[in-house]
């Protein structure tokens, strides 16, 4: 239920001014191939993917909602059970499994919920997520794609792991991401990969994501995307 797109990067040093010049255009690229078409800013997004996991019998199916600058709330069910929802309203992580009452997460598991609001929202450019951002030298090959390796450090209060994207020189899209995902209590290094891009009202996502972590292999498809719908703040709120 971790599983969901979000985006990127890693460093272990502030980028010097060389840097910094080759950087700032290829950020400026990167956004651009991520919403081509849209010319008013992206304040709410709603994707819907369903993921297979080979243990389970059936698949999950997935809402991620995005409100800008920083809700996110994911619902997460599985055909014939019950439905986990994961929320953070810019002030207060929490989930409710079910019918169980619901409750108020802190320490490592609202961080990470914090800092993927911040990574996954509408309107969040690279840049906004990542104190440090540095770009490898060196091109980096991913399914015979030549990419640049981005890498970020999200701010220490976020005590999340670096992230590293692969930008594909070709069109400037993701081709693989890693990063930390929280689970079962801890946080643990997740891969991901992707496939065929798609342009799903004006924002362009992969159809398909492989990811491999420690808990398990997922493969998640896109069903529908909704970009700039009327959504209450109120589903993001921790309300009994």
């Amino acid at each position: 239920m971790k599983f969901i797109l979000t985006v990127l990067f890693l460093v272990s040093a502030f980028p010097g001014f060389a840097e910094k010049a080759e950087l700032e255009p290829l950020l400026a690229k990167i956004e651009q191939a991520r919403k081509p078409t849209i010319t008013v800013p992206v304040k709410t997004c709603v994707s819907r993917v369903i993921s297979f996991i080979p243990a389970l019998e059936h698949p999950l199916y997935i809402d991620n909602i995005f409100k800008a600058p920083d809700k996110i709330r994911i619902v997460t069910r599985l055909q014939g059970g019950d439905t986990v929802v994961q929320a953070f309203n810019g002030r207060i992580a929490w989930e409710r499994h079910g019918q169980a009452p619901l409750r108020i997460l802190d320490g490592a598991a609202a961080d990470y919920l914090r800092f993927l609001a911040l990574l996954s929202g509408p309107g969040a450019q690279l840049k906004d997520c990542f104190e440090k951002i540095h770009l490898d030298p060196e091109t980096v090959t991913v399914d015979r794609v030549p990419c640049y390796k981005l890498t970020g450090v999200p701010a220490a209060y976020f005590r999340q792991m670096p992230v590293i994207y692969y930008i594909a020189q070709t069109d400037f899209l993701p081709r693989r991401i890693d990063m930390g995902v929280f689970a079962n209590g801890t946080l643990s290094l997740m891969t991901s990969w992707f496939g065929v891009y798609r342009n799903y009202n004006g924002i362009i996502l992969p159809e398909e994501t492989r990811t491999a972590s420690p808990m398990s292999p997922v493969v998640s498809r896109v069903l529908s995307v909704t970009v700039n719908e009327e959504i209450n703040d109120r589903e993001f709120e921790p309300l009994p």
